[in-house]
C-alpha cells in the first residue's frame, strides 16, 4: 500500500488542514483494522459501503470507505508537516513489516 498522490483540500475554520489521499490500491479491511492498532478505530459495517475513521489522538484523523483507493486525512494545525511524515511511516511500516502486522511499540507513545 503506497500513497501516490497527495491533493490539498480546503482548510476547516479550527484550523485544521485536509488533504485528499490516493493509494496505489484499494483499501481493504485488513488494511484499516492495520491502521486501528495504530490509532484508535471507529468501523461501521453496517453502511451501504463501509466507513471507517481512525484518529492518531493529537495528530490526525483519517477517514474513509473500504474498497476505495481515497482517503481523507484530517491534520491539526500545530506541526501539519511532522504529522504527515508520521503518518507515511504509518503506512511505510505496513508495506514493510512481514505478514503486515504492526510493531505496536513503534506507536504506543502517539495515541
Amino acid at each position: 500500500m503506497k500513497i501516490i498522490k497527495i491533493r490539498d483540500l480546503d482548510n476547516c475554520s479550527d484550523g485544521a488542514y485536509i488533504k485528499s489521499l490516493l493509494f496505489d490500491k484499494v483499501i481493504t479491511k485488513e488494511f484499516i483494522d492495520y491502521l486501528g492498532r495504530a490509532g484508535e478505530l471507529q468501523y461501521f459495517s453496517s453502511f451501504a459501503r463501509p466507513f471507517y475513521q481512525v484518529n492518531f489522538k493529537n495528530k490526525c484523523v483519517v477517514k474513509g470507505v473500504e474498497g476505495l483507493k481515497a482517503a481523507r486525512l484530517k491534520l491539526y494545525q500545530n506541526g501539519a508537516e511532522d504529522v504527515l511524515s508520521y503518518f507515511r511511516g504509518v503506512v511505510g511500516a505496513y508495506n514493510n513489516t512481514p505478514g503486515n502486522v504492526v510493531d505496536i511499540d513503534m506507536f504506543n507513545n502517539n495515541k
